[in-house]
């Protein structure tokens, strides 16, 4: 029985600790990737999941170590940029994965969900060890 147990509250903790993951992920490339000033080229919907699109954005920035003009891109589920709008972004060292300073703030109401979750698990775990040890 304790591996039933222990089975619900894993499938509810693993949503929350990739939350959590991809939160922390943003931050601490925010905190050491180079962090540059970008402009908006060019923006375009992708057919995602079930009907559901994500923003594409391309940008336009000047890298500091070899100062010449780049384009690159990156995705968002916000959908508060426009075309030409000057935006913060963020690149990895060693790697060309953009991240847009700030957009981590999407994840904080899954964030909430899967806590949540997570203590809606504990109690049905708790509910359940009363019921069988009460013999309902």
């Amino acid at each position: 029985m304790i591996f039933i147990y222990c089975g619900i509250l894993l499938m509810a903790v693993f949503p929350m600790l990739i939350t959590i993951k991809r939160i922390m992920k943003y931050k601490a490339i925010a905190k050491s990737g180079n962090t540059i000033n970008a402009q908006i080229i060019k923006k375009e919907l992708v057919p995602f999941f079930r009907g559901r699109q994500i923003i594409k954005l391309h940008f336009q920035y000047k890298h500091p170590a070899i100062e010449e003009l780049i384009t690159g891109e990156a995705t968002t589920a916000n959908n508060q940029f426009n075309v030409g709008d000057s935006v913060k972004i963020a690149i990895e060292k060693n790697k060309s994965k953009i991240y847009i300073i700030g957009d981590e703030k999407g994840y904080y109401p899954s964030l909430g969900f899967t806590i949540v979750l997570f203590l809606f698990a504990c109690f049905a775990v708790y509910m359940i060890r009363d019921m069988v040890l009460n013999g309902y």
